[in-house]
This record gives C-alpha cells, sequence and structure tokens, in this order.
C-alpha cells in the first residue's frame, strides 16, 4: 500500500473508494467539489489498479483536488484501507463513497449532514437517485439512520450506499467496543471510547 497524506485535519473527511472506472472517479470528484456545498477534505482510496485511473488520480492530488491518497498495491479486503484513511484525518464528521456514485441535488453534502443532526443518529446510509429521464430534475438521496455498528461496518464497504457517520461512532466500530451506537456523548467519553483512539492512533502510526 502506498500512501500520499497532506491533510490531517478538516471540518468533514470525504472519502471516495475507487474499484471501477477512471470516467466514474472523475465523476465522483466532480460531483463533490461542484455540488457538495459543505466544507471537506477529500480522500480515496484506490483498489483499482488500473493505469489510467492511476494517473489520473495522481495529477487530481497534484492539483489538491484530492488531498490525501491511498494506493492498494495487493489485494486486501477494502475495509482495511479505508479505516486507515479515516482515522488518519481528524474530522468530527466523515462520509464514505464509491466512484461512479452520483448526487445531483446541490448542496446535498450539506443537506445530508443537517437530515444526520436533526435526526440525532450517530450515522446515515445514503442512496443516490438518479435524474428522470428526458428531464433535468433531479432527486434528494435517500437516507436511512445506522444505529447498528455491525450494519454501519459493512456498509462502509458497500458500493451501493454512502455512508455519512460522527468520528464518535466511527470509533465504536472497534470489536472491543461494539456497544451500539446510540446515546453517544463525547464530553463522556467511556473507557472503551479511549481505548479504541487510542488503538487507531497506533494504526495511523504504523502506516507506511
Amino acid at each position: 500500500m502506498k500512501n500520499a497524506i497532506r491533510a490531517t485535519a478538516a471540518p468533514l473527511h470525504i472519502v471516495v473508494v475507487h474499484n471501477t472506472t477512471q470516467q466514474d472517479i472523475t465523476a465522483t470528484l466532480s460531483c463533490i467539489t461542484e455540488g457538495a456545498g459543505y466544507p471537506n477534505t477529500v480522500s480515496v482510496v484506490d483498489i483499482a489498479g488500473d493505469a489510467p485511473s492511476r494517473a489520473f488520480l495522481h495529477s487530481a492530488y497534484e492539483a489538491g483536488i484530492v488531498r490525501n491518497l491511498v494506493t492498494v498495491l495487493t489485494p486486501q479486503p477494502p475495509a482495511v484501507p479505508v479505516l486507515q484513511i479515516l482515522g488518519t484525518v481528524e474530522a468530527p464528521y466523515a462520509f464514505v463513497m464509491h466512484s461512479g456514485m452520483l448526487f445531483h441535488t446541490s448542496g446535498w453534502l450539506a443537506d445530508m449532514l443537517g437530515s444526520m443532526l436533526n435526526s440525532r443518529a450517530p450515522a446515515l446510509a445514503c442512496f443516490a437517485a438518479a435524474k428522470e429521464n428526458g428531464t433535468d430534475a433531479a432527486t434528494a438521496p435517500r437516507c436511512e439512520a445506522v444505529v447498528s455498528p455491525n450494519a454501519l461496518s459493512s456498509m462502509l464497504c458497500d458500493a451501493g450506499a454512502a455512508v455519512l457517520a460522527t468520528r464518535h461512532a466511527l470509533e465504536r466500530l472497534d470489536i472491543f467496543s461494539l456497544r451500539g451506537l446510540t446515546g453517544l456523548s463525547p464530553e463522556t467519553l467511556h473507557s472503551a471510547d479511549i481505548a479504541a483512539r487510542e488503538t487507531r492512533r497506533q494504526a495511523v502510526q504504523n502506516l507506511q
């Protein structure tokens, strides 16, 4: 695995898992830069392995469109590099999506974050809605609350859904702190949360 890490803090951290074509990652990055509507830092986990994608992502990294780039050189479960890059950037919120996924409404990310905060959910699973044939109309994405750690863990690598989550919810994914995602309070950390944060810090230090 090859890492190019440039941003270590952000108001919202977007991780794009790329495992399709160069056209797909180009469209998804354009969707983020042109319509997200909320300050963010973009990281890409490249597991596609094709030359056009790597050339494009290198250019996007050099241009600052992609702030952090992880290139997976050997086959491994996507969850490994995804969780590592999530732990690298300190952000109160994280959004994981896959290349080829597009959201068409203006300010889509700001709207998702508002929905999550209003519902007091620790995480949302969001599903893109396609534009209607023959029109420019765009339908807002459908989002559902995620309260199970197992569901959140599995959805992080599900190409059919994007996941918006608080950092505190993501830290509960460590196996020894799977105690549910509801009722999380950053002001009153449980000992398991402190241990989870230390484990994640050690993992980041071990990144090559």
